[in-house]
């Protein structure tokens, strides 16, 4: 007869076996042997992070002058109020009902973003440069809660074989490593509670690795979540089906256990 067995492992980033808070690496024993798929039960994310990163999304130019301001979270008034003072003549104002800055100043001016500035996405602008004459309103709402999804990527899971998942795309990414989708659903300095409810679980093929890395990307972004000392906690949960030749009292066993 078929049994089928369930184990289950609560993970605390700040627990890493190897790595950092941010990009732990854990080692499972043998939590993997006897395991043929795999998922994430429930993900518990800090939203400590910071919307405005380094280097990318801290810097543009504004009527020719450089402007830049430390990596951190802004609402729209406290991101104008460090913006606006570094270009004189240069006001800066923010709309509740359209959700969009407008930018005014005596005669023509540009905003430009350089090619490795991504402030654009957050502040309602196209990439390049954007020009006016007196006033510039940005064509694009202001975003300054950044993007309202992150990705969980688990780095060592090329043996999650058969399983994929894609975000628009069409054609699957070399190295594939993305695991879950995670919905940011509160506000700066609180707490997303992510549960799985629908199980999906990844075809898991033995191949004797025993150590998972997790890591999370803000929305479209490559550069690695920092939580800034906060750590993250995971649900891994696991499931087998072996060939036994006595009866269990119940098909599934459920075991518990922290790494």
């Amino acid at each position: 007869m078929f049994t089928h067995f369930y184990k289950e492992v609560s993970l605390d980033s700040a627990s890493f076996k190897t790595g950092s808070t941010d990009r732990p690496t854990f080692y499972f024993n043998t939590f993997m042997d006897d395991m043929d798929y795999m998922c994430i039960s429930k993900v518990i994310l800090p939203t400590t992070y910071y919307v405005f990163s380094s280097p990318s999304y801290v810097g543009c130019t504004i009527g020719g002058t450089v402007v830049s301001w430390p990596q951190g979270n802004y609402t729209p008034e406290e991101w104008i109020a460090v913006v606006q003072p570094q270009v004189v003549g240069l006001t800066i104002t923010y709309s509740l009902i359209t959700g969009k800055l407008t930018f005014a100043k005596a005669g023509a001016f540009s905003i430009v973003f350089g090619a490795t500035e991504k402030t654009y996405e957050l502040i309602g602008f196209p990439a390049g440069t954007t020009s006016g004459t007196n006033t510039i309103v940005a064509p694009f709402i202001a975003d300054f809660s950044g993007p309202n999804y992150c990705v969980l990527h688990t780095r060592l899971a090329s043996v999650f074989n058969g399983s994929s998942i894609y975000f628009s795309e069409t054609s699957e990414d070399v190295g594939q490593d993305r695991l879950k989708m995670i919905p940011i659903d509160a506000n700066r300095n609180s707490i997303v509670i992510y549960r799985n409810e629908r199980e999906e679980y990844f075809e898991w093929f033995d191949t004797q690795c025993r150590n998972l890395e997790f890591y999370f990307t803000l929305g479209t972004r490559k550069e690695l979540m920092t939580f800034n000392g906060n750590s993250f906690q995971l649900v891994v949960s696991g499931q087998s089906s072996t060939t036994a030749d006595y009866e269990k009292n119940s098909n599934n066993v459920h075991t518990y256990f922290r790494s």
